[in-house]
């Protein structure tokens, strides 16, 4: 979805993503325990960080995946939040998007996209967990979209009806905030 987001003729936008070198120590710390996985992963998010801040104002930079993950991920496994109406707040030293879309997907959709790259990709242990723990998978959907600013997209359609769809939110929120 970053990819073909990347390439829309409707945007002038480029992906970023983690340098190489670093994402090639992501098989190690995927076997490491969820506290040290998730610190290698905020590890990412600085680093994006810094890159978001030497991206010129006037670009459009998409992220396939940043911090939102990462905290979803990390409250999913500690349990969720500890009231409903708690809130998630930013860190102050990450770069905030000023447009975050989360793509939710039913388990049916979700696996299949998994069938059609598991050549590719490896399957990962929290992929695994999604499929076989609905009460996961549920916490991390509520966690995520508690997050401030999030856009949910609803992924159990097609790459362009997608790309239409948050390619409209982006352009109307947008010329929300030039008037």
């Amino acid at each position: 979805m970053a990819n073909a987001l990347a390439r829309s003729s409707r945007i002038s936008g480029h992906l970023l993503s983690v340098p190489a070198n670093l994402k090639s120590f992501r098989p190690y710390f995927d076997k490491q325990n969820e506290v040290v996985k998730r610190d290698f992963f905020h590890l990412w998010d600085i680093v994006v960080s810094n890159a978001l801040l030497s991206s010129p104002d006037t670009t459009v930079v998409i992220l396939d995946r940043y911090w939102p993950t990462t905290i979803a991920y990390r409250l999913a496994h500690q349990g969720g939040l500890a009231s409903s109406d708690e809130n998630i707040r930013w860190p102050s030293y990450l770069v905030r998007p000023s447009h975050i879309v989360y793509i939710y997907l039913d388990e049916e959709e979700r696996q299949r996209r998994i069938a059609q790259r598991q050549t590719a990709i490896p399957i990962s242990d929290e992929e695994k967990r999604i499929a076989s723990e609905p009460e996961f998978r549920s916490r991390f959907d509520k966690i995520y979209r508690k997050i401030p600013g999030i856009y949910p997209i609803d992924g159990n359609q097609s790459t362009e009806k997608m790309i239409d769809e948050i390619l409209d939110w982006y352009e109307k929120s947008s010329a929300k905030t030039t008037t």
